[in-house]
């Protein structure tokens, strides 16, 4: 499965901070997805989210580490980001602007429809803000929008453990 993480995802796991609640859950999101084999990490062929992640979390060693693995056993994946007319229009009127959010929502939606985020503007998070936003993506674009919670229990029933 071609997964999109939001840089959120990376920055909760990677910041070892006990005191947030998002840590375990973001921390067993990025273990699961390394160990299944089968995943590949979603990104788009202008880069704008591995800058992003650059940005974010490049000076995190183990980030560095997981990306040099991840790009060794090929899965890293290139998707379209781009969204149609249609879907750009309802985006506007849903006030979901924010170019990075839609570079991240395009390579989900051309992809395998799956995409990891805390990010309250996708109707996911603390405070699930657009509501309205998650239905169109869940329902008229039949996409699978999970919080952190949801993530780290999806990622680790698909996970598939060998006995050596």
């Amino acid at each position: 499965m071609r997964v999109v993480l939001d840089t959120n995802i990376w920055v909760n796991a990677l910041q070892q901070d006990w005191n947030n609640r998002h840590f375990i859950d973001c921390l067993s999101i990025i273990g699961n997805f390394m160990q299944t084999k089968s995943d590949s990490l979603a990104v788009d062929y202008s880069n704008s989210i591995l800058e992003e992640y650059r940005d974010n979390v490049g000076d995190q060693p183990g980030f560095q580490q997981m990306l040099v693995q991840l790009f060794a056993e090929n899965r890293i994946q290139y998707v379209d980001e781009k969204l149609s007319p249609e879907i750009r229009k309802k985006l506007d009127e849903l006030e979901f602007h924010e170019p990075e959010d839609r570079v991240f929502l395009g390579v989900a939606y051309n992809g395998d429809k799956y995409l990891i985020t805390g990010d309250s503007d996708y109707g996911v998070g603390d405070k699930p803000g657009n509501v309205t936003a998650y239905r169109y993506f869940t329902t008229a674009l039949e996409m699978r929008i999970l919080s952190p919670a949801e993530g780290a229990k999806d990622t680790g029933s698909r996970m598939v453990v060998i006995n050596e």
